[in-house]
């Protein structure tokens, strides 16, 4: 046995996170934000830090086990007395490998609310998402994505406001019905309803070279949902509808959101590396263009810095800054407004802080012991 070769050949390889340990974590995530999830469409500045609620071809779009991510945006807080509210929270892994061994499929989970103004309009709730990545070349440097997304949500308003007022209850003199505050009780008015949304996206992501990488990506929301007015017919109490004449139906359905986006990384030397993104957006015929330029630097090992501007255009400028320490990134950012509503926001916007860290884990496969013994 003086010329055996004892060889244990250890092979560390990255496994997929189990399907039970997601659920567990998505039954968590529920119970933890459900009871207080009550939104007009998602507005962060930070896009990046939201993707799920960006595009679900996001969903798993990365290498390691399993990501947990959250988002939070204040906004107008030094102007009004309740400002607007918004906190986002997911987490997505991939999770087996998909028709070839090149593919895999990402499922995930989001929970989203928003609180808009004095009158606490609240629309929130969460969604479940699953994307199929396609490699397009045998190195996975070319991928292409479809993602699709649906979830149960819930719309309110507190009906016992003092800010909340209708039309016919201010006075004629400017306007009104004159009826008086307190009418719109009267009205066959929900303080609260529930409803179905859904999204689809397409991602095409591809590797270049020197590190450089770039991503584009197309998704559409409220697809498939139900209809989340509150005011559920114009049974008016000012005059009954003509004879004959048909009672409008107001629960209206959610307008489609349609949205464009995309991220260029390219590395300008080993201590400097540009990255500029875009998301444009369409909804209810209201469109939106934000651009961003952040620029990053490694401060230490394995700590990265992030910084720059952004516009989001004809309504804020922005200001970011952002830490990378291993498979954690963390940002904030800061909007200055610079509409017409300057005057009265004086010049305040929204704070945003979001970050997610990806879990990666590692396990030694067994291998059983072999025993090379040449002169056998």
């Amino acid at each position: 046995m003086n010329n055996c070769i004892v060889q244990n050949l250890p092979n560390d390889h990255l496994i997929f996170v189990k399907i039970k340990y997601l659920i567990r974590s998505f039954f968590l995530l529920s119970c933890l934000f459900v009871n207080t999830l009550n939104s007009q469409d998602i507005h962060f500045s930070q896009f990046n830090f939201s993707p799920l609620t960006l595009n679900p071809a996001l969903t798993g779009a990365y290498e390691g086990t399993a990501r947990i991510g959250g988002i939070y945006r204040d906004q107008w807080r030094t102007v009004l007395a309740n400002p607007y509210k918004t906190p986002s929270f997911y987490i997505d892994a991939p999770v087996i490998k998909g028709l070839r061994s090149k593919d895999w499929v990402g499922i995930g989970m989001t929970v989203v609310s928003d609180e808009a103004g004095s009158t606490e309009l609240k629309t929130g709730g969460s969604y479940l998402s699953a994307a199929y990545h396609l490699a397009l070349d045998d190195k996975r440097n070319k991928m292409l994505t479809i993602g699709f997304q649906g979830g149960r949500f819930q719309r309110s308003v507190n009906m016992n406001s003092q800010e909340l007022r209708f039309a016919d209850e201010l006075p004629k003199e400017i306007g009104g019905g004159g009826l008086g505050i307190g009418a719109g009780a009267n009205r066959d008015i929900q303080d609260e309803v529930n409803f179905f949304d859904s999204g689809i996206g397409l991602l095409y992501r591809t590797k270049l070279a020197e590190g450089n990488s770039l991503d584009l990506g197309f998704s559409a929301y409220h697809v498939i949902g139900g209809r989340y007015g509150l005011i559920q017919n114009t049974k008016d109490v000012v005059e009954p509808p003509k004879p004959g004449g048909k009672v409008k139906n107001t629960n209206t359905k959610r307008p489609m959101r349609l949205t464009l986006h995309g991220t260029y990384l390219r590395n300008l030397s080993e201590s400097l590396f540009v990255e500029p993104s875009f998301m444009m957006q369409s909804t209810g015929g209201a469109t939106e263009l934000a651009l961003q330029l952040l620029f990053g630097m490694p401060i230490k090992e394995n700590i990265k810095l992030r910084f720059g501007p952004g516009y989001r255009l004809g309504d804020a400028g922005q200001l970011f800054l952002g830490l990378d320490y291993d498979q954690f990134r963390a940002g904030i950012s800061y909007d200055i407004n610079v509409s017409s509503l300057r005057s009265a926001s004086k010049y305040q916007g929204g704070f945003e802080i979001g970050g997610y860290y990806i879990i990666k884990i590692y396990s030694k496969k067994e291998v059983p012991t072999r025993i090379l013994c040449p002169h056998l």
